[in-house]
């Protein structure tokens, strides 16, 4: 180990993953919380994802005999090994002069899905898992795919939707408080300065009322889309074209009925049970003939 991981490690340096599904504000969350300057991050890593797939790829074979990963590394020599590439990974933005940062904080949304790997790598480590709407998160996803002249379905999204939320907070329900905390996309943008000062609290992070509103002020989404980039997330570029959105919430879904009900048959009983509707609308049954993947297929229409 280098002299950065061995004073991080001293200093019980610690790390927050910020999962959540895509197109539910966590690229926002990120860049506000790191303003904090005990905070630090860059850009996604995406890579407790490559390593799950790593890990999988020993795990799914079905050998006779004692052979790879296993065979040279324990368990928990295992999750130390990756501990230790994933600082050597991230630390070409640590400089010698941070050192009395507190915090790394790395958001990857598809993370969500590798929340025990990540917390059998990092046992102390905090995990923010922010939600949105799942309708406003398959509205935004199916745009930015179609300014980047991609197809991305309702389907895929609403899957996308309830599987990373579905087993983040799943996961979170086995860790105690003071290790996971749930963010309602919808609150930070109505209440930012309420829902940033608690987040600061459960990080026992000390902050100013002042230091809240210029963080808010500064990366107002307005003042971000005109830019294109948060000076706060290190090694960040300039986002493309459509990566930022207004941002909507409340009952201003852009999606049409076909799209909508696709929406509620696959995120339903989750959207209830977090809220967002009182009830999961009936799916009438023009709406199932007319999203058969079937039907589409043998018409040679594109997936809803």
């Amino acid at each position: 180990m280098d002299k950065i991981f061995k004073d991080c490690v001293k200093k019980n340096f610690n790390f927050i993953f910020l999962v959540g599904a895509p197109r539910s504000g966590t690229t926002w969350l990120q860049a506000l919380l790191a303003s904090h300057p005990k905070i630090i991050t860059g850009q996604e890593t995406h890579f407790f994802s490559a390593i799950q797939r790593f890990l999988d790829f020993y795990d799914q074979r079905d050998d006779w005999r004692k052979v790879g990963l296993d065979s040279y590394w324990p368990e928990e020599k295992k999750f130390e090994l990756i501990a230790a590439l994933f600082v050597e990974f991230i630390k070409p933005i640590l400089k010698d002069n941070d050192l009395d940062f507190e915090f790394f904080l790395e958001k990857t949304p598809e993370h969500a899905m590798s929340l025990p790997l990540i917390c059998k790598c990092f046992p102390k480590a905090k995990i923010i898992h922010i939600i949105r709407d799942a309708r406003h998160m398959v509205a935004s996803l199916m745009r930015v795919s179609r300014k980047n002249n991609k197809y991305v379905s309702p389907t895929l999204a609403a899957i996308i939707w309830k599987n990373f939320v579905s087993n983040a907070r799943s996961f979170g329900k086995s860790l105690p408080k003071s290790s996971y905390l749930e963010v309602r996309y919808e609150d930070l943008r109505t209440n930012t300065k309420d829902v940033l000062s608690s987040i600061f609290n459960w990080l026992d992070l000390s902050f100013s009322e002042d230091s809240i509103c210029k963080i808010i002020e500064k990366y107002a989404l307005e003042n971000v889309k005109r830019n294109k980039k948060f000076d706060s997330i290190r090694t960040t570029s300039i986002e493309p074209d459509g990566f930022f959105s207004k941002g909507s919430v409340g009952d201003d879904i852009l999606l049409n009925k076909l799209e909508l009900y696709r929406v509620y048959e696959i995120c339903g009983p989750l959207l209830k049970e977090l809220g967002y509707v009182e009830s999961v609308p009936k799916i009438p049954l023009w709406a199932k003939i007319c999203y058969s993947y079937k039907l589409r297929k043998l018409l040679r229409l594109r997936e809803i």
